[in-house]
């Protein structure tokens, strides 16, 4: 009930970015099963082209967008992951989250690491927007190395 009553309190932009990250994170899990990550990576940037949405909307390329205003789409897309009737991993976040940035005119990026922790291979996901981390609260991404997932799939496209 908490829940409901924090969302009524929100400003309407606020709900409404709540609503859409909650359902982009619906789809993305979705696509990710259907096609994998490659092919929904894909089809999301085809969608979230900045240049494009910038645009067709009639928005600025302003340089210096408030870090602010792209900590609070993270804030709120995290309280959406929070709520969901499932539990989004970090790569449905992290890709939800870099769309959700993209379609607002900022440069936000999928940023994939890799680690071997007690035998075991572990991957995580975050997204970095302007150089700053903003899905990853913990700093748990500094411990892993970054794949270079831009130019992986520039040479698979090559081919």
């Amino acid at each position: 009930m908490a829940a409901w009553r924090s969302f009524w309190k929100l400003s309407w932009p606020d709900r409404f970015l709540a609503m859409e990250a909650a359902a982009t994170m619906m789809v993305t899990r979705a696509g990710l099963s259907a096609f994998g990550f490659n092919r929904w990576r894909s089809f999301v940037s085809k969608f979230s082209s900045t240049e494009n949405v910038l645009r067709s909307e009639g928005l600025s390329t302003d340089p210096n967008r408030s870090a602010l205003a792209a900590a609070n789409v993270a804030r709120v897309a995290a309280a959406a992951a929070r709520h969901l009737f499932f539990t989004p991993t970090c790569l449905e976040r992290s890709i939800a989250l870099s769309w959700l940035l993209r379609r607002r005119g900022f440069c936000a990026e999928v940023r994939i690491g890799a680690r071997k922790s007690g035998g075991q291979f572990e991957a995580h996901a975050w997204v970095d927007c302007g150089g700053e981390v903003l899905d990853d609260f913990s700093d748990e991404h500094k411990s892993f190395h970054t794949f270079d997932t831009r130019a992986a799939s520039l040479k698979r496209e090559s081919r």
